[in-house]
């Protein structure tokens, strides 16, 4: 370590890190000085926007008390998500819904079975987690198309033709899961 006129020692040396790199700087870059602890600033949103954060920094400090405030909220919001789902949501959708549900547990299921018992056949195990996967995504596609929402965007494709894009795309699909299991 260096030493400076009076004999002092130029470096401090800090915990942590190479007391030589202190000293560099880029001169370009001004240091900053500290100005005591930062404060956050109002913004100002408008009578609405104020009046919803309002009630949700109510909801936060309440939550931050006690957890029961916190499960209550998520609480009622998965009810009001069941109750709107249930009454605005098609049947053609529901259906397709609880097909995507089995579709990912089972390659959920596939993968928890491959983490526990091991990867033995690993070509089985790849083609049932790509069959999985690839029926999820095809059937997320068939979904957005058949989707009354999304009329405007798939104006050329009625559901029927949707439903025949999908089975071919499952066909293919499978064909070639079965052709990779060997």
């Amino acid at each position: 370590m260096r030493t400076a006129a009076g004999g002092a020692p130029r470096f401090r040396p800090f915990a942590g890190g190479d007391p030589r790199l202190r000293s560099i700087r880029c001169p370009a870059v001004p240091r900053k000085r500290s100005l005591g602890p930062a404060v956050p600033r109002k913004r100002s949103l408008g009578p609405a926007a104020s009046g919803h954060l309002s009630r949700a920094a109510g909801t936060m400090s309440g939550a931050a008390g006690s957890g029961a405030g916190a499960a209550g909220s998520v609480g009622s919001v998965v009810r009001r998500f069941l109750v709107e789902y249930g009454s605005g949501t098609p049947s053609r959708l529901k259906v397709l819904d609880a097909y995507l549900l089995y579709v990912l547990l089972t390659g959920a299921l596939q993968f928890g079975y491959c983490l526990g018992v091991g990867t033995f056949p690993f070509n089985s195990f790849l083609s049932g987690f790509i069959s999985a996967v690839g029926s999820f995504i095809l059937g997320v596609c068939l979904r957005i198309q058949i989707n009354p929402q999304n009329k405007g965007e798939f104006q050329g494709i009625s559901p029927e033709r949707a439903f025949a894009d999908f089975l071919f795309a499952n066909t293919i699909l499978h064909l070639v899961v079965i052709n990779f299991v060997g």
